[in-house]
C-alpha cells in the first residue's frame, strides 16, 4: 500500500524526482529549479584499502529524500537518476562489483540497490558485472546512528570474497558514503584475496 501512495506522489516521469512538483523534466528526471540546485560531489579523500573513491552527488536536504525512497520504498526507477551523476574512474577496470545487503535485508527489501546501481553503469561502460564476487556473510544492521569507529567495528569481519579476484582491478558500488567503513572493510578482504587496484563509487556522499 505504502508504495502505491509513493507511486501517486512520485510518478516516474510527471514530477520531479527532487523536489516531487509537477514539472517539465530533463533526461534526468528533474526540473530547471532542482538542476540549479542539486549539489555535484567534488573530489574526496582517500579512505584504507581504497585506491580512489568518488560520488555523484552531495547528500543533503534535496537528494537524502530522493535516495530514500530509491533505498527502502521501491524506487528502482530512480537508478537512472542517480547514475547519470557517478563516473567510473578513468583507469583500468576488470570488474563492476556492488557492496552486498545482507540475504535476510535483501529478502525483506526485496533489491539491493547497489546492485542496480552497478549492473546499469556496468551496461553503460561495457565493464563485467559480477554481483557474486563478494557476500556480507553477517547482518550488521542499520549504521545511520553509529560513531565511526562504532561502523568499523560493526562491519569489521562481516564480509567474505567468493569469487577468485586475483590481479583484478574492481569498481565497489555503493548508494552512499558517510565514513567510508563498509567500503574500507571490502577493499581490504578484496586485497587480502589478491585484488589488485579496488575503487568506490557511490551514487551519494554527506559528512559524519
Amino acid at each position: 500500500m505504502l508504495n502505491k501512495i509513493l507511486d501517486l506522489l512520485f510518478p516516474e516521469n510527471l514530477v520531479c524526482h527532487l523536489c516531487g512538483n509537477e514539472a517539465v523534466v530533463n533526461e534526468r528526471g528533474i526540473c530547471s529549479g532542482c538542476e540549479k540546485e542539486v549539489r555535484v560531489c567534488p573530489e574526496l579523500p582517500l579512505i584504507p584499502h581504497v585506491d580512489g573513491i568518488s560520488a555523484g552527488l552531495i547528500y543533503d536536504e534535496l537528494t537524502g529524500p530522493c535516495l530514500h525512497r530509491f533505498k527502502y520504498n521501491n524506487g528502482k526507477y530512480l537508478t537512472s537518476f542517480f547514475i547519470s551523476y557517478m563516473k567510473v574512474p578513468d583507469k583500468k577496470i576488470d570488474v563492476i562489483v556492488p557492496v552486498p545487503l545482507h540475504k535476510n535485508r535483501q529478502r525483506q527489501r526485496g533489491y539491493n540497490q547497489s546492485e542496480l546501481l552497478a549492473k546499469k553503469i556496468a551496461e553503460r561502460e561495457n565493464i563485467r558485472f559480477d554481483p557474486h564476487i563478494i557476500a556480507r556473510t553477517r547482518d550488521t544492521g542499520t549504521q545511520t546512528k553509529l560513531s565511526h569507529k562504532q561502523r568499523e567495528k560493526n562491519v569489521k569481519g562481516a564480509f567474505s570474497v567468493l569469487s577468485n579476484v586475483k590481479g583484478l582491478d574492481i569498481v565497489l558500488i555503493d548508494d552512499v558514503i558517510t565514513t567510508g567503513s563498509t567500503l574500507s572493510e571490502c577493499a581490504k578482504v578484496l586485497k587480502k584475496a589478491g585484488a589488485g587496484k579496488v575503487y568506490a563509487l557511490c551514487a551519494c556522499a554527506r559528512g559524519n
